[in-house]
C-alpha cells in the first residue's frame, strides 16, 4: 500500500475537497473511475478473495469518502475508520 492515501482522518460519508479527488485520479490510474464513483488505482486488501479499494462517491453533498469497497460499489466492507 505505498501509494494508499492516508484516509484515517475521514469517517465514512465525510465531504472530501477537490485535493483528495485529484489526488485520487492522479495518484495511480484509478482502479475505476466513472461520473459518480472513484476507487484508488492500488488494492487496499483482499477479502473472501476479492479486491476491494479506496472509494469516493459522488453525492448531492459533493464527493464522499465511501470506505473501502469492492469494485464498482460503494458499500464500505471494512469496519471503523480507513487509512
Amino acid at each position: 500500500m505505498s501509494n494508499a492515501l492516508k484516509l484515517g482522518e475521514h469517517s465514512i460519508w465525510d465531504v472530501v475537497d477537490q485535493k483528495w479527488v485529484d489526488q485520487f485520479i492522479e495518484i495511480l490510474p484509478p482502479a475505476w473511475h466513472s461520473e459518480d464513483l472513484i476507487q484508488l488505482g492500488e488494492v487496499y486488501t483482499f477479502i473472501g478473495g476479492k479486491a476491494v479499494y479506496q472509494t469516493l462517491k459522488n453525492t448531492d453533498k459533493g464527493w464522499v469518502y465511501a470506505g473501502i469497497c469492492f469494485m464498482g460499489q460503494s458499500e464500505n466492507v471494512v469496519k471503523g475508520k480507513c487509512s
